[in-house]
């Protein structure tokens, strides 16, 4: 099952990637740590749809319960972020936020939808070491006081993550995780949301718990040193199962199913092995494909696995690296 890829080099546009839901934020390359970011989540489960705004302007239309919106690009600054119903100019809750450059900030709309909070939670986007992503919880349910995340064997990785309240974060190294909500000092029974988590390299994970569900985030992490180099890995092979992607003989990417592709991940620059094995599978079985490449310093480059299984080939492209502005102030 095992063959040798060769590395094509091509020139694409982002939106050639787009039927692979890359968000947009992803491509800060080059400029980590030069913007802040922020992002919005709908998590009350009986307000009606809303506007996101920003100073006043709105910035996201009709966002649902249980929906989030990607980062925006800021300037450091104070800034209000609000919440209207949708189509209305009334702000229901607001709150100030302070960024400063390089902060990215998650702000949660909870609690019942006739006494809306706003609460802006910084996200830990320290850098990490190849092969270890990262795990936080926000409660954001307006039914349960604390939650705990156990894993299918009762081993606690998150505990006591209490009401409109986000947990510290928990390295862990990149893997398939089948986890379980549960009620913290419950009877251990998992709650609506459960399910797995499948932890990449160089990745933030963020579990939002909401009554009756919980929606997940990610966002990548900064690199250890600049400049750095960036990488997306992308599966668009129609035929070929999940897959498990190691970068230098380590676990960095876990599961990645046709159509997905990872976040811009940061790297030092350097040589690099690719592997590609199936998903769950013992790498001493062999992989799928392997190729070698380089990175150079200040390079974002995206891979991408293409063709039939039977012929997998990895082709290398470079991404358009045109800066992105930041929001402008209203």
């Amino acid at each position: 099952m095992s063959s040798k890829a060769v590395i094509k080099i091509g020139f694409v546009l982002v939106l050639a990637l787009a039927a692979l839901a890359m968000p947009a934020q992803a491509q800060e390359t080059g400029s980590e740590g030069a913007v802040a970011r922020v992002r919005a989540v709908h998590a009350s489960a009986d307000a009606p749809a809303v506007d996101i705004t920003l100073d006043g302007a709105v910035i996201a239309e009709g966002v649902t319960f249980g929906q989030a919106t990607d980062y925006f690009l800021l300037p450091a600054g104070d800034y209000t972020v609000g919440v209207n119903i949708a189509g209305e100019a009334t702000s229901v809750v607001e709150a100030p936020v302070t960024l400063a450059a390089g902060d990215a900030v998650t702000a949660v709309a909870l609690g019942p939808g006739d006494a809306l909070e706003l609460s802006a939670f910084r996200d830990d986007l320290a850098p990490l070491d190849l092969g270890t992503g990262r795990l936080v919880v926000i409660n954001a349910s307006a039914e349960l006081d604390a939650v705990d995340i156990v894993t299918a064997d009762g081993a606690t990785l998150i505990g006591g993550v209490g009401q409109g309240k986000a947990s510290a974060p928990a390295d862990l190294s990149a893997d398939a995780y089948d986890l379980d909500i549960v009620a913290t000092g419950g009877d251990g029974t998992a709650l609506p949301g459960s399910g797995m988590l499948y932890v990449n390299t160089g990745t933030l994970h963020t579990i939002v718990v909401l009554d009756g569900g919980s929606l997940a985030l990610s966002a990548a992490t900064l690199p250890a040193e600049t400049p750095s180099a960036m990488l997306r890995v992308g599966h668009a092979s129609p035929d070929a199962p999940p897959v498990d992607v190691y970068l230098n003989d380590v676990k960095a990417v876990s599961a990645l199913t046709f159509g997905s592709a990872t976040e811009a991940l940061a790297l030092p620059p350097g040589d690099y092995t690719v592997a590609f094995f199936v998903a769950g599978s013992d790498p001493a079985e062999g992989a799928v494909t392997a190729a070698a490449f380089a990175l150079g310093a200040g390079e974002a480059r995206t891979l991408m696995a293409l063709g039939n299984v039977a012929e997998l080939q990895l082709v290398l492209y470079a991404e358009d690296q045109s800066p992105q502005a930041p929001a402008a102030r209203a």
